[in-house]
């Protein structure tokens, strides 16, 4: 919930906002309240199916089924929202992705993603299905570097603190600020 307030702080009227990995779809509702659009995908049809119904009536909020890996936008958004989605891919499947980002955001278009700050390789990080581990600052930056954006900012999160913050808080999760260059 913190993540997404704080993403939609970042977004201007009228923007057309992409939500990847949108889940049950909660967030892409919040980023709606200030988007002119919001595109949610998820890889999950039956999730999909339920939060069409679930937010039927949020007239500028669409949700799709897709793999991200395989979607097809070009120069389509304003900002890419991807939240606790590349710790689930292979680190060769990251540039993909990212890769995959670029190309549906419009020039200079914004990237806020967050992943689990230096996660360890142990059984609750599988359980979650991750596959990607000890991520932090240089990686991401690396990753994105790659990929054609250049890192604004990086914030942190931890359970304990639940805002999205520069401050020295534990570092939990990472909130990565980026831009298409």
């Amino acid at each position: 919930l913190k993540r997404y307030t704080f993403a939609k702080s970042y977004l201007k009227e009228g923007d057309r906002v992409g939500d990847f990995a949108c889940g049950t779809g909660y967030g892409s509702a919040i980023l709606a309240s200030k988007a002119g659009t919001v595109v949610g995908l998820d890889i999950d049809g039956r999730v999909i199916n339920k939060i069409k119904e679930r937010y039927k009536d949020i007239s500028n909020l669409e949700f799709v089924e897709s793999d991200l890996l395989n979607m097809n936008f070009e120069n389509e958004f304003d900002t890419i929202v991807s939240f606790e989605t590349i710790e689930h891919l292979k680190e060769e499947d990251i540039l993909k992705l990212l890769g995959m980002y670029h190309k549906a955001l419009k020039p200079a278009g914004r990237l806020i993603i967050s992943t689990p700050y230096m996660q360890k390789n142990d059984r609750q990080a599988l359980a979650g299905f991750h596959q990607t581990f000890f991520i932090d600052e240089s990686k991401i930056n690396d990753w994105m570097d790659k990929s054609g954006f250049k890192i604004r900012e990086f914030f942190y999160q931890s359970y304990g603190w639940p805002a999205v913050s520069k401050a020295d808080v534990i570092k939990e999760f990472i909130v990565s600020i980026a831009e298409k260059v």
